[in-house]
């Protein structure tokens, strides 16, 4: 008898420690007009964020200016710039891949923040059945505030997009600037699945490692390729907006 309950509590241990889950995101500010779907798959060890993104590469066909060569021109690339995040808790990074042109792939790494989560005391509610948590934290620019909303009951620590380090799985997520209410994105869950084992998209052995700068200008080509044939043209830099690229580092 004893071994029997002995097995049943083990058992229910692993089970803890081996759930996977699947989770579905809404973009209900930012992101939400060029983003199609956006899912989380996670377990105890590694998780994986993926979008789907529409582009319009026409923006910027007719730019022929091939004046100030060698400067730095300042483009609008957007916040979502990748269609893979793939984290494995232990690793310090992130690995942030995309598309490239040709139907390549394309990633860089990306140093996590060690800022942690100050959990809001009284603040619940209950999301899709699962009784969640608030936390917020400031990015590491003391720029935006994070915040997000997750279940302290679920031991995976996890999130979309670079969110890291939570202390449960994140079932809302977004960020605004310091001292003001609009977020500038903002993810909900639409669909928990719980799963008994879930395999997360690794990162793609044939992507090419870029630096982050190089990274963004491929990223270019989908969006605005006027100007990205004019930068691979003249040989201009891209300048991006670290408010927009880095909100959450």
């Amino acid at each position: 008898m004893k071994k029997n309950i002995l097995f049943v509590c083990l058992f229910n241990l692993f089970q803890l420690h081996a759930q996977s889950f699947k989770v579905n995101y809404d973009f209900v500010a930012g992101g939400k007009e060029h983003i199609t779907q956006a899912t989380l798959l996670a377990n105890a060890e590694e998780s994986s964020f993926t979008v789907q993104r529409k582009f319009n590469g026409d923006k910027g066909k007719n730019n022929k200016n091939k004046e100030n060569v060698g400067e730095t021109r300042r483009v609008s690339l957007g916040i979502i710039h990748y269609d893979l995040i793939y984290n494995n808790f232990k690793s310090p990074d992130f690995y942030i891949e995309g598309n490239t042109k040709k139907d390549g792939k394309a990633y860089y790494k990306e140093s996590k923040s060690n800022v942690g989560w100050e959990v809001v005391e009284g603040e619940q509610k209950n999301i899709l059945g699962y009784d969640c948590k608030k936390a917020v934290r400031k990015n590491d620019s003391n720029t935006h505030t994070l915040v997000v909303w997750f279940v302290s009951d679920i031991n995976i620590s996890a999130g979309p997009m670079r969110a890291n380090g939570l202390p449960g799985l994140a079932l809302e997520y977004g960020y605004r600037k310091m001292e003001e209410e609009e977020f500038i994105i903002y993810l909900i869950a639409n669909e928990v699945e719980k799963m008994a084992e879930t395999e997360v998209i690794k990162p793609n052995d044939k992507a090419v490692e870029m630096t982050k700068s190089a990274y963004i200008i491929e990223q270019l080509y989908f969006v605005d390729k006027g100007t990205y044939n004019l930068i691979k043209l003249v040989g201009q830099n891209a300048e991006m907006d670290k408010e927009i690229i880095d909100p959450e580092g």
